[in-house]
């Protein structure tokens, strides 16, 4: 899943660059200008849910990832 600056699909998604390194281990490209993905099977603890219209996101600790978007769902 994409990490943004916010929740929801309006907010820019983050480069690797701008996230810590424990997250930058987690994502599909380590390279600093690629946008910052989520790698399958990641355990990550949401520190904030929030709901946006019909879709549901998680604060983690390196920005906003979507956990159901537009009735499909990103995470168990």
């Amino acid at each position: 899943v994409k990490i943004r600056t916010g929740a929801g699909t309006n907010y820019r998604q983050k480069k690797v660059s701008e996230i810590n390194a424990a997250g930058q281990r987690r994502c599909t490209s380590r390279n600093r200008n690629d946008y910052a993905v989520l790698r399958k099977g990641i355990d990550t603890k949401p520190l904030e849910l929030k709901i946006v219209g019909n879709d549901i996101w998680a604060r983690i600790q390196n920005g906003w990832i979507c956990l159901k978007y537009n009735g499909n769902y990103y995470a168990k």
